[in-house]
């Protein structure tokens, strides 16, 4: 509902979201065109120092370095989206138990803990956001 209104998206990114507004949530991902499946060897401003080549890519996970790691909505939407599209480009699941195992994966990675997100005592607020159900499809 998008002032006092239903609104019906074609979710091509199937991400959904509840707040900020679908095409807001669209739209923000913009900010996050330079994440890369793809592990980089070279940033191209690398130089020889006396440890070696530098800057390097030290470990796995770089290419994510920078998804937001927090529980807001937009960060949610946004880490959803890009570790669903890394996992269906990298390793597309061959079997419905690989598909079960991805969107579990994906639900848990949003999935918020009760008592992590404070909560808003002056607005009247007494309990924090958390999740309390979720559904496979």
């Amino acid at each position: 509902v998008v002032d006092e209104k239903i609104a019906i998206h074609n979710n091509t990114v199937k991400v959904m979201t509840n707040d900020p507004p679908f095409k807001w949530q669209l739209w923000n991902l913009n900010n996050y065109m330079r994440f890369n499946t793809q592990w980089s060897y070279d940033s191209g401003i690398s130089v020889q120092t006396e440890l070696g080549q530098m800057p390097f890519e030290i470990s796995h996970g770089t290419n994510t370095v920078g998804l937001p790691g927090d529980y807001t909505p937009p960060g949610r939407f946004v880490r959803l989206f890009f570790f669903k599209q890394f996992a269906q480009i990298n390793t597309p699941p061959t079997s419905t138990a690989d598909a079960i195992t991805l969107a579990t994966a994906l639900i848990n990675d949003v999935h918020i803990p009760k008592g992590v997100v404070a909560h808003n005592e002056p607005k009247g607020d007494l309990a924090s956001d958390y999740t309390q159900w979720a559904s496979l499809k």
